[in-house]
């Protein structure tokens, strides 16, 4: 889906500005959350979300 490719590109992190990009990255990535929470398609994201980016997911969060 086009949905993971714009969820990578919003979340990229920006060296040059690491540490400003940092709380925007955790404000996008809550409400992407929670937008999978009330989105329809949760269990058909679900699995693509955890064997594609949960990785990236975890590099995000430990930055």
């Amino acid at each position: 889906r086009h949905l993971f490719g714009f969820i990578i590109e919003v979340t990229k992190p920006h060296p040059y500005k690491k540490y400003q990009s940092h709380t925007r990255q955790e404000i996008l990535i809550k409400s992407i959350v929670k937008l999978f929470l009330l989105s329809f398609d949760f269990y058909e994201l679900l699995p693509k979300l955890l064997y594609c980016n949960l990785t990236y997911f975890l590099y995000l969060c430990s930055l």
